[in-house]
């Protein structure tokens, strides 16, 4: 059975450590890799989504940390183990973004 927790509390401790929390400021394109992720594949465990989006774990956390804060992804428990998802509002977030990357794609490459 699947439960929906908010796992806040481990985002903040990794970005807590690294002192950075207040001055984050999240990469377009890892945001774009990390949403892509996400939307071909529904939910992902961290580690997953790290390997999908090639990002590192740590650069991953704080991005998660970020769009958790924004309130766009949800942490699913399943089978004990952690999985990342949108919600309604990072769904429609997810969507905007890659259509905006996607189209600066197209144009660049005319």
């Amino acid at each position: 059975m699947s439960e929906i927790v908010r796992t806040k509390s481990t985002y903040d401790k990794i970005v807590q450590d690294e002192n950075t929390k207040s001055e984050f400021q999240p990469n377009i394109k890892l945001l774009y890799r990390i949403a892509k992720a996400i939307i071909e594949n529904n939910s992902l465990g961290k580690t997953a989504l790290s390997q999908k989006a090639n990002i590192n774990y740590v650069i991953l956390m704080k991005h998660l940390a970020w769009l958790d804060e924004k309130g766009l992804i949800e942490s699913i428990i399943n089978d004990g183990k952690v999985h990342i998802k949108f919600g309604e509002k990072g769904r429609q977030f997810a969507d905007q973004l890659t259509k905006l990357i996607d189209g600066e794609l197209n144009f660049i490459d005319r």
